[in-house]
């Protein structure tokens, strides 16, 4: 920052937003408000489901399924920047298994990613 400038009459427009309902269905602060949150279904390996179970991505988080090689869960969220950086941030050890379009997704960025490491 190199400088700050006062403006002393610039007008405040109160929007009357309730913080905790206007993020409710999303994961970071990216919020549309023509998307309503979808449910996301991911398996999580049994190595970081332990740590996803203590540190849900969401409120909404519910546990769908236990398994010997992991656990399944499910969130009710809108599809945003964070909600897929916090999801490939956990590698090849989370899978999304619903929706599809959203699987596509991972596919294609861990695809794009190998090409990156390829070169």
């Amino acid at each position: 920052m190199e400088q700050i400038t006062i403006v002393e009459n610039e007008p405040y427009e109160d929007k009357n937003i309730d913080p905790d309902n206007f993020f409710r269905e999303v994961i970071g602060v990216t919020v549309s408000e023509r998307q309503r949150g979808r449910n996301i279904i991911f398996f999580v390996d049994k190595l970081n489901a332990p740590y996803v179970k203590t540190k849900p991505f969401h409120h909404s988080q519910v546990v769908v399924e236990e398994k010997d090689e992991g656990t399944v869960f499910k969130i009710c969220v809108q599809f945003n920047y964070e909600l897929e950086r916090l999801l490939l941030g956990f590698g090849d050890s989370l899978r999304v298994i619903q929706p599809v379009h959203l699987r596509r997704r991972m596919i294609q960025k861990f695809n794009r990613a190998l090409k990156q490491y390829g070169k």
